[in-house]
């Protein structure tokens, strides 16, 4: 039996608003249809975040079509779960119910188990898919029980494990369970949600993170520099699961943090190296983080844009310092730590916070307003007692209500 798993494909995204990183994520995409067919893989596994909203454009719902229709052509089936940029609200259809090849697991209207098909030797593969379970104490006991229900289900075959969730031991911002949750009859779990890659070997059963195929946030490009981007190929005919990191060759992005005395240098020797590689025929994306006075004799903006021309493209932050004497850039602040240190500790609403304020500064409206309705709906009973209590003339705030949680 032999699978491609991939997760966080985000389908429509349009990062920074450039119409070229929505290209760069379909490209990725067919880039992830062209290897399952190279590699005559049995089926294809993605877990969660298929698409980038539940609401997706229309260019982005005729893309998955076309590349679901290639794949059923040739006999590959395609099994996802929900994660939770496509998880929709209100409890309205998700926009897989438009495609015709795509099997959505593990949501309240669908079914937990499926079963892959089996070898002459009697071994049988047994796939569960667990659907984006959203945060908060009542999303994490009902994770819980479709664990056990997992389990179960699982024994006797060759288990697959498909969820897209934090786990702890690698995400501990938002997590919802930690590796010891994780049945023991799974032999390969599939997870999505971390959009950096992990393989972890559990004695003979591997848990794989895929990461996501490209770089959707700045904060991947480290791990993207090391590990890469792309799909897992995953051999479960041996004894013991294997699985094989594949990259993509994607758009490159860098990270320069420079004075402005010595930006033009660090910008030239960035753009010198990335160019020299050949890896890719995209224009690379450079983030400068350019470090001035208050006042500067000249528009070190401008000579950054106009040494880097059509060569890339770039996306300049000015930070000013007080004086003219050198500084160091100061260590970063973690923003969560301080959000969550309002909330009594809570970091999972932090987080959430946090993820909200972001999505706002970057004009992602449809992101926003998921995480409003996600802030309100986990948080629920919690938002109820801070009004009964301005009724009552004993007004509080969020924080009283949710100490104690991580």
């Amino acid at each position: 039996m032999m699978l491609l798993h991939v997760a966080d494909i985000h389908l429509g995204y349009r990062q920074y608003g450039l119409a070229e990183r929505e290209e760069d994520i379909y490209r990725d995409a067919w880039k992830v249809a062209e290897i399952a067919l190279r590699e005559h893989v049995d089926a294809v596994l993605i877990s969660g975040d298929l698409f980038d909203q539940a609401k997706p454009p229309i260019r982005a719902l005729r893309e998955a079509r076309l590349i679901e229709q290639k794949l059923a052509e040739q006999g590959i089936k395609i099994y996802a779960v929900l994660g939770d940029h496509d998880t929709p609200k209100y409890r309205d259809y998700p926009p897989h119910v438009l495609l015709d090849h795509v099997r959505v697991l593990g949501t309240s209207s669908t079914s937990l188990v499926k079963e892959l098909g089996s070898e002459p030797d009697g071994r049988r593969y047994v796939l569960v898919g667990i659907s984006y379970q959203g945060r908060g104490n009542r999303a994490r006991r009902m994770l819980r029980e479709l664990l056990g229900k997992a389990g179960s289900a699982m024994a006797g075959g060759v288990g697959i494990l498909m969820m897209h969730q934090g786990i702890k031991e690698f995400f501990p911002l938002d997590a919802q369970l930690s590796v010891a949750n994780i049945p023991g009859t799974a032999r390969y779990v599939a997870m999505g949600h971390l959009h950096k890659r992990i393989k972890q070997d559990m004695g003979g059963r591997l848990l794989v993170y895929p990461g996501s195929i490209d770089i959707i946030r700045r904060d991947e490009i480290r791990d993207w520099e090391k590990n890469g981007k792309g799909p897992v190929l995953v051999d479960l005919s041996g004894d013991e699961p294997k699985a094989e990191m594949l990259k993509l060759d994607i758009r490159p992005q860098l990270v320069v943090n420079a004075d402005y005395r010595n930006a033009i240098w660090m910008v030239r020797e960035a753009l010198r190296k990335t160019l020299s590689t050949g890896s890719s025929a995209l224009k690379p994306i450079i983030h400068l983080t350019l470090m001035v006075p208050q006042v500067v004799d000249r528009d070190v903006v401008d000579d950054v844009s106009r040494l880097i021309g059509d060569k890339a493209l770039l996306r300049i932050r000015v930070k000013r310092r007080g004086g003219e004497e050198d500084r160091r850039i100061p260590a970063a602040v973690d923003d969560v730590a301080v959000i969550a240190e309002l909330l009594q500790g809570n970091r999972g609403l932090a987080r959430m916070i946090y993820e909200f304020k972001e999505a706002l500064a970057s004009k992602n409206h449809g992101l926003a307003s998921q995480l409003a309705e996600e802030i309100v709906r986990d948080y629920e009973h919690q938002w109820r007692l801070i009004l009964e209590g301005k009724k009552t003339g004993k007004p509080r705030t969020l924080a009283d209500y949710v100490g104690g949680h991580p």
